[in-house]
């Protein structure tokens, strides 16, 4: 088993969890409006898995700077990309925590058997345009950070290395490359 990356180089490994888990809680949360009965219950399930998508953006926002302090920006244009992913990302995490923060209002509003529409259609709707802004957000982060892989070759460093060029951070499209034998 190959050895773990070094710290900036974590970034494309972390970045999916708090993806995945803040897709899969809203399913949490449609189930608090299904079974009534057990919401509470349901809500701080959701509360539990936004929780830990919260975190884990957090943590694959850091990771993110630290691999954004060893990537060579070659052009400003790779630089207002590089630029443009970190503050989608900052404010998708930003967003994670209003969904979480009011999801854990809903939660503690079904877990107390609070129906007034007073009390619950705002919670729930603050709740609701969160996670879906939110969502939004994090699908433009990923596209961004997709688009410095993909189109501008930007690699997160999987080793300790100390030419930027090997690390893919050369800024050059992956067709872009020269090679030795096109003499």
């Amino acid at each position: 088993m190959p050895a773990l990356p070094p710290w900036e180089g974590m970034h494309p490994l972390l970045v999916h969890l708090p993806i995945g888990v803040y897709f899969a809680a809203i399913v949490l949360a449609f189930f608090a409006l299904l079974f009534r009965k057990r919401a509470g219950t349901w809500m701080w399930a959701c509360v539990v898995m936004l929780s830990i998508a919260t975190i884990g953006a957090f943590v694959a926002v850091m990771s993110g700077e630290a691999a954004e302090d060893v990537v060579v920006a070659s052009s400003q244009a790779i630089e207002r990309a590089i630029h443009e992913h970190e503050e989608s990302a900052e404010l998708a995490r930003n967003l994670f925590v209003v969904t979480l923060v009011s999801g854990m209002a809903l939660a503690w509003a079904a877990s107390r058997e609070i129906r007034s529409a007073k009390v619950v259609a705002p919670l729930a709707g603050v709740f609701a345009v969160a996670w879906a802004v939110g969502a939004f957000q994090l699908a433009n982060a990923g596209h961004q950070g997709g688009l410095l892989v993909h189109l501008h070759g930007i690699r997160a460093p999987l080793g300790v290395v100390s030419d930027p060029i090997q690390s893919g951070a050369q800024g050059e499209g992956p067709h872009d490359e020269q090679r030795e034998d096109d003499d």
